[in-house]
């Protein structure tokens, strides 16, 4: 039995997209995918700088707890970065796909 979540994943947002009809729906997926991919790029380019900050050897004394306090930050930035960038993509796809949809349905009437 062929899993419906595959044909939602084969679907290609930009290609979809560039043949959409400029609509403010349209518009407000293609933001919400661009803002998807940079906070998802954000969070894995600050996830090493956390981990190298974690793993490091700190022995500047009051420094330790600052260093501390930055990684734990870093790592809650990196994860809410990471959690909020899928979202985003996720919702840009589905609103360019129901866009899509709707478009071809009043192209049929």
């Amino acid at each position: 039995m062929t899993d419906n979540r595959q044909g939602r994943h084969a679907f290609d947002a930009s290609v979809a997209a560039s043949e959409l009809e400029q609509t403010p729906l349209v518009g407000i997926g293609r933001q919400e995918l661009r803002n998807g991919k940079l906070l998802l790029w954000l969070g894995v380019v600050i996830l090493p700088v956390g981990i190298a900050l974690h793993f490091a050897r700190w022995d500047a004394g009051a420094w330790d707890d600052f260093v501390r306090f930055l990684t734990t930050a870093v790592f809650v930035g990196a994860g809410v970065s990471l959690g909020q960038g899928i979202r985003l993509y996720r919702e840009g796809r589905a609103t360019l796909r129901d866009e899509a949809r709707r478009q071809a349905e009043n192209k049929a009437l």
